[in-house]
């Protein structure tokens, strides 16, 4: 028997082998994932998505007050530094976005922290549009979101967004050492987001 077909008759059952077990191991973390959902399904009446692949990420899709919901968990995402250097930490990451939300600009809240002393910390509204961040001022956004506190230092997109092309207002967490939020944290966020969409659609409508 010749080495070339040894080789073969050795790697075809070991390369079946890595498939069947990377299938299971999808679907052991993926079926986690969809567990941890769990509670949360019914307040948006929703429908449970994995991710397809490594069973990493899992998505959670239905409506809030009319409003199409979309939210995301994605556990073991290593912390990583502004360089993007990776700490070796890692953390369980949750997003919810209304979708279908329209506007004219880009804006967010974010929290900015003092660097050596110089600054100062605080939260503030970030959008390049000056009328359109007085206005949110005003409207107090910046009250609804501190609330929830401040956003890890290992974050580095800010906690509220909203993406006027995306048509999307999203908040993001970090929510370790849990997998999913609990039904009244998960509750907290989808009405902060409603109540921000409303001061949206009054203070930046989409252009006419």
């Amino acid at each position: 028997m010749s080495d070339t077909l040894l080789g073969a008759i050795v790697l075809v059952p070991f390369l079946v082998f890595i498939f069947v077990a990377g299938y299971f191991i999808y679907k052991f973390k993926n079926a986690r994932l969809t567990n941890a959902w769990g509670p949360l399904v019914g307040l948006v009446n929703g429908k449970v998505v994995g991710d397809g692949g490594g069973g990493t990420s899992s998505w959670l899709s239905g409506t809030y007050q009319g409003r199409p919901v979309v939210a995301k968990l994605a556990p073991n995402i290593n912390e990583s530094t502004t360089d993007s250097t990776s700490t070796g930490v890692k953390y369980n990451y949750f997003d919810v976005a209304l979708t279908g939300v329209p506007g004219r600009h880009n804006w967010a809240v974010d929290y900015r922290r003092s660097v050596l002393g110089v600054g100062q910390s605080g939260w503030r509204v970030e959008t390049k549009d000056g009328a359109l961040q007085a206005a949110l001022a005003a409207a107090g956004v910046t009250d609804l979101v501190a609330p929830f506190g401040q956003p890890p230092q290992h974050f580095h997109l800010p906690p509220v967004q909203y993406s006027r092309g995306e048509q999307t207002l999203r908040y993001r967490a970090d929510i370790t050492p849990a997998l999913a939020p609990t039904p009244q944290q998960f509750g907290q966020m989808v009405e902060l987001l409603a109540r921000l969409a409303v001061i949206n659609a009054q203070v930046n409508p989409p252009q006419g």
